[in-house]
């Protein structure tokens, strides 16, 4: 068959059966294509009709009819098969047949076993098969027991998982001893070869006469010859695979998983980087440089060992790839070289450039094509352009994510062409297999132009066409014997005229499927169509073709199965937990939970979603799970309303006005006793029910604590005291016999008005502490209103008024000198013992009915115990002094004249020092004994405090001593806050002075010669008498210890001086 009938068989063909002619798929397909009938006829009518035919096209023909025939076919078995699986659905829909479908577990089972036996697992480590077997114990029991077909699922899983994780022996790699391979010949110019045994491989190297593959076709395509893994360390890209987490994980660790996981694995990652790794490639500006590997992309060898090429072309100092990636032809009529720059198409963005294809020029005219024809220079046809044998693409492979459940693999790139012929371009094949059951499957393979007429849809993928130029079309150049200037070229195509600007187009491919098991896959972009490369023969430079760049190559896997996968066992794992979850729950939470889960269950059964719904889903699930199995969040929750109980509670408790402050304290105290008594209930509780029921009845505990009283009502308890008060002071007032009429109803009104005012101040009182100190003030103030008396009448009905006691300041012991700031002497008051004829604490009158006013004794400071006797600094003895009782007959506190008128002192009583007992003796330094003074008692036989008569019938008063108020020591002086003396009380006259005799005291003599001053230097007659008769309390030991000496005292002068008057009289 000449040319020409070639061209008619052409037309009545397809073009596109004849593109795809592949002579290796017509020797490896064409028996089985011809068992079917129709194709038998097909192809002995063609052999009628072709006759004595050349057998290249007879078998051309045959391809092209057998792949319409096919395609036919197929068409129909995707018709029947839709058919069958319609109804199958339908049928099974119906049946709801429960029949479960143990043939693919089994089968595995069975293969494990057999290889067990065999011993094809004894390279394998003893730690990694005895895990297998355990597995397959698993499994097997499984098998028996399913209830569901999801268990033999999940079961075959496991089980393809547990193969993937046997290791490999670790080789024990022995020294070969040197061996002399030269035979004692010269080696110099003589081309090495390997006399080493080789390593048990697939490697051509070990293709030897004694090699068991011998004379058989190696398949250098298949990338798994060996157990090894892939040289792909260096690319971590490459080899991610999903560290799934161990069976019986805890929902945390699943949902953590499932939320860490992305959308696709990236598995090409090395590649994009186009100009670092082109750089290490050493590829000069505008060169083209041949290689066989880029960025773990390998060239493809060829079936029968040629050790397979792709170029890589680096771009000009101008910018633009050199002249061998565009496309130069051969004018003959212009007797010119054409070189198309607008059929130059691909992505520029990048430095360097991948080329796959070569085409034969007379650059390369001694190399071998695809079709094995010698080089011609003339007579090929319009389109022929022939590739060179060893271009045939490049292949990576990759690790499966997810062999435990499959994945799916997406390819794309960018695409574009370097020359057109006639409408022909080069072509992209693309192919992924994977090795099962120790053979290699094809899970994909497409053939496309880079330039449709339109963007290609369809079940293997998209295409989007690549683009001529927009500039001039191509750069000219004069015939000069088959040489071209590639400078002068190279130069035009760096003007903006002739600069190539033809887009690239893209490839995507659909879902690829790995199946279960897979742990590696290898993907190929192959050069096909080898004899329509698109570029002209005649060149007298290079041509390459099928440009690819490593600008948006991605290969990814899909997560959807392992996404799912996660959520199935999240899901099943919450099933088995579920009654022990959901006792910490609510109804209503329990409730959305169970809604949740009935979601989840239709999401797993309705086939493949995506990845990120999957994630969505889980993390909706895990929220409704965490408000229903929180414990802790439920226990904080409630202590944490019973602590806002709690503050509540005191601060209505701060808010109560008719609490003391006391009472405050011990009902806030009360609080947190209660509030941690509720707490420990609430931490007890086995559940969530139990722990509201807790808190509730917590709170209401410790509101109970509290009830907020009624400050109006503690008012009224208060005045309800102070009427109290009043009562019992007016009784006292009706009981004392010393008040007139008048003056009992006086001071009977004056407990009523001090009643009043002491009520108004409780009315004003802010809260119940100042109520309290209200009430308590009231009280007392009330109490003071009246003193009972102790005076009493003469016969004329006269009141007798007591006398009063006067205790003069002084700060040094009694009986003892000291020395004022200048050294002068300072000698201590003197307590005197006024006589007094009537009985002690009485008042009288003279002859003329004039009231007789009692002395008074002043009682001075001491501060070591009375009548004793100490020694001074230098150790000298101190003679206690005595108490003497002068004769006088003038009232003692007073002074009187002569008959000259001189003024006569009144005598004064010293009370000595004394360290012993009152009423003891002792010695002094030189052993005389030292008599203590004695203190002598007046007679009187009736009980102190009452009244009696003497002979004569006159009533006897018993003496009264009262105590001034004084809050410093009896004796002393003291200044106030802003630095005035303070002068010590004296004793009171009560009810006032009568007759206007004077309410001054008597001067009394100091060392000083300051007759007139008391010892702080204020003088006698300034000092006022308190009119108070109640004298409170003085609060200090030492000032008690001064009064109960003062009293003894006064008791003991006033005594001995009515004794002497007696004896006087009776003289």
């Amino acid at each position: 068959m000449n040319k020409k009938e070639i061209k008619v068989l052409k037309n009545k063909l397809s073009k596109n059966s004849v593109e795809n002619y592949n002579p290796e798929k017509i020797t490896r397909y064409s028996i089985r294509k011809a068992s079917f009938g129709a194709t038998s006829v097909a192809v002995a009518a063609f052999f009628m009709y072709l006759g004595h035919g050349s057998a290249a096209a007879a078998d051309n023909n045959i391809q092209n009819q057998e792949n319409k025939i096919s395609s036919i076919d197929e068409n129909k078995n995707n018709i029947a098969e839709n058919t069958v699986e319609k109804t199958s659905k339908e049928t099974v829909v119906k049946s709801e047949t429960n029949t479960l479908d143990k043939t693919k577990l089994s089968s595995l089972i069975a293969e494990i076993e057999s290889k067990i036996v065999s011993g094809a697992y004894d390279s394998k480590t003893e730690d990694s098969v005895v895990k297998l077997r355990v597995e397959l114990g698993t499994v097997k029991t499984i098998l028996e027991n399913a209830k569901t077909q999801e268990e033999l699922t999940r079961a075959y899983n496991k089980l393809v998982t547990a193969t993937t994780q046997l290791k490999t022996k670790p080789e024990e790699k022995k020294e070969a001893p040197a061996v002399d391979t030269t035979n004692g010949k010269a080696t110099v110019g003589k081309k090495a070869t390997n006399t080493e045994k080789s390593s048990e491989s697939n490697s051509i190297a070990n293709s030897g006469s004694k090699d068991k593959r011998n004379g058989k076709v190696l398949d250098t395509n298949n990338p798994f010859r060996t157990d090894a893994t892939p040289s792909t360390t260096d690319d971590t890209s490459a080899n991610q695979v999903f560290d799934n987490p161990a069976e019986g994980a805890d929902v945390k660790t699943l949902s953590n998983k499932l939320e860490s996981l992305p959308e696709a694995i990236q598995n090409n990652k090395k590649i994009q980087n186009m100009d670092e790794l082109g750089d290490k490639k050493e590829v000069a500006r505008g060169e083209v440089k041949e290689i066989n590997e880029f960025g773990g992309w390998k060239a493809i060898n060829q079936p029968d060992g040629i050790a397979g090429k792709f170029a890589i072309a680096r771009k000009t100092e101008s910018g633009v790839f050199p002249i061998e990636t565009v496309n130069t032809v051969y004018n003959d009529g212009k007797k010119s070289y054409d070189t198309y720059v607008g059929e130059q198409a691909f992505d520029r963005t990048k430095e360097y450039m991948l080329f796959l294809g070569k085409v034969r020029t007379i650059a390369s005219e001694k190399e071998e094509t695809f079709n094995g024809k010698a080089y011609q220079r003339t007579g090929l046809g319009g389109s022929d352009s022939f590739g060179i044998k060893s271009f045939s693409g490049i292949e990576k492979t990759f690790k499966a994510h997810s062999p435990a459940t499959g994945s799916k693999v997406k390819v794309s790139f960018k695409t574009g062409y370097t020359g057109d012929l006639n409408g022909t371009k080069a072509k992209y094949l693309v192919e992924v297999v994977y090795r099962q059951n120790g053979s290699e499957v094809t899970a994909y393979t497409y053939t496309f132009a880079p330039q449709p007429s339109r963007t290609e849809k369809n079940e293997k993928g998209i295409v989007t066409p690549a683009k001529d130029g927009t500039g001039t079309p191509y750069i000219r150049s004069n015939f000069n014997d088959h040489n071209l200037n590639r400078a002068e070229v190279e130069a035009k195509m760096a003007e903006d005229a002739y600069k190539p600007n033809g887009q690239a187009g893209t490839f995507t491919s659909s879902d690829i499927d790995l199946p279960v098991g897979v742990t590696e896959y290898t993907v190929r972009i192959k050069v096909t169509d080898t004899e329509r490369m698109g570029m002209g023969y005649q060149s007298p430079l290079r041509h390459y073709a099928l440009p690819v760049t490593g600008t948006g190559f991605s290969i990814e896997q899909d997560t959807k199965n392992v996404a799912k996968d996660l959520l199935q066992r999240i899901y099943n794992k919450l099933i088995e937990q579920k009654s022990e979850d959901t006792k910490w729950s609510t109804p209503e939470t329990k409730g959305a939970y169970d809604t949740k889960l009935k979601e989840i269950d239709n999401l797993l059964n309705s086939g493949i979603n995506t990845t990120s719904n999957y994630k969505e889903s889980a993390k909706s699930l895990i929220e409704k799970y965490n408000s229903l199995n929180n414990r802790d969040t439920i226990v904080a929750a409630a202590k944490a309303d019973l602590e806002k109980a709690a503050q509540a509670e005191k601060a209505e408790i701060a808010a109560d006005k008719s609490l003391t402050e006391a009472e405050r304290k011990e009902k806030e105290n009360a609080v947190d006793t209660k509030k941690a008594e509720e707490e420990a209930k609430i931490t007890a509780a086995e559940n969530a029910d139990k722990v509201a029921e807790a808190k509730t009845a917590g709170e209401a505990a410790v509101k109970a604590v509290h009830t907020p009283g009624n400050l109006d009502t503690v008012k009224e308890a208060a005045k309800a005291d102070l009427e109290k008060a009043a009562q019992a002071e007016k009784a006292e007032i009706a009981a004392d016999k010393s008040l007139t009429e008048a003056e009992r109803k006086e001071k009977e009104n004056a407990v009523d008005t001090k009643k009043a005012e002491e009520e108004a101040k409780i009315t004003a009182a802010e809260n119940a502490d100042k109520v309290a100190e209200a009430k308590t003030a009231g009280v007392t103030a009330i109490k003071g209103v009246h003193t009972p008396g102790t005076s009493s009448s003469d016969g004329e009905g006269n009141v007798i008024v007591p006398p009063t006691v006067e205790v003069p300041a002084y700060t040094d012991p009694v009986g003892t000198s000291s020395t004022d700031g200048a050294g002068n002497l300072i000698t201590p008051p003197t307590a005197e013992v006024p006589a007094y004829t009537d009985p002690v604490g009485t008042s009288s009158t003279d002859g003329e009915g004039n009231v007789i006013v009692p002395p008074t004794a002043e009682v001075p400071a001491y501060t070591d115990p009375v009548g004793t006797s100490s020694t001074d600094g230098e150790g000298n003895l101190i003679t206690p002094p005595t108490a003497e009782v002068p004769a006088y007959t003038d009232p003692v506190g007073t002074s009187s004249t002569d008959g000259e008128g001189n003024l006569i002192t009144p005598p004064t009583a010293e009370v000595p020092a004394y360290t012993d007992p009152v009423g003891t003796s002792s010695t002094d330094g030189e052993g005389n004994v030292i008599t203590p003074p004695t203190v002598e008692v007046p007679a009187y036989t009736e009980p102190v405090g009452t009244s009696s008569t003497d002979g004569e019938g006159n009533v006897i008063i018993p003496p009264t001593v009262e105590v001034p108020a004084y809050t410093e020591p009896v004796g002393t002086s003291s200044t106030a806050g802003d630095g005035k003396v303070v002068t010590p009380p004296t004793a009171e006259v009560p009810a006032g002075s009568v007759n206007g005799i004077s309410e001054e005291m008597p001067a009394q003599p100091h060392k000083d010669g300051s007759a007139n001053e008391m010892s702080d230097g204020t003088p006698v007659s300034e000092t006022t008498i308190n009119k108070d008769r109640q004298l409170p309390n003085t609060g200090t030991a030492d000032s008690t210890v001064a009064m109960v000496a003062a009293a003894a005292s006064a008791v003991l002068g006033l005594g001995l001086a009515g004794r002497r008057r007696k004896e006087d009289e009776e003289a």
